[in-house]
């Protein structure tokens, strides 16, 4: 078990070298926790917060290269953070369909689609 946030876990992503891992949260934070460890998974530890969002953080997903971190929000905004520096370097991108469902970055980290929370739209925008 891996605790940490202060509120419900709504979004989960893998780095790809399957050695970290990106919690989204209703406490308005994303986490990054460092798996890599000979011990148990309970091991694990926080090595950045992501602060930002005024409300809960419905998803996350992590560039294909593993440097930028894009989470959205119930607060109707998507940022894109660097995972080594912790700073926001992306938004906030304000939404037009209401609060953000989802988001993935393109494969060459140059565009980030965002669905709406309901599922009905979908916005692209260039990063």
């Amino acid at each position: 078990t891996l605790k940490g946030h202060g509120d419900d876990i709504n979004s989960i992503s893998y780095f790809p070298d399957g050695q970290r891992i990106i919690r989204g949260s209703h406490d308005k934070t994303a986490q990054q926790w460092d798996l890599k460890t000979d011990e148990e998974i309970e091991d694990a530890r926080i090595v950045k917060t992501f602060n930002g969002h005024a409300s809960k953080i419905n998803c996350t997903d992590i560039s294909s290269d593993s440097t930028l971190l894009a989470s959205g929000s119930h607060d109707q905004t998507a940022r894109i953070w660097n995972l080594e520096t912790g700073k926001l370097v992306g938004g906030p991108f304000k939404s037009n369909m209401g609060e953000v469902g989802a988001v993935r970055f393109s494969k060459d980290s140059k565009k980030l689609a965002v669905k709406s929370g309901w599922g009905k739209s979908l916005e692209v925008w260039d990063i």
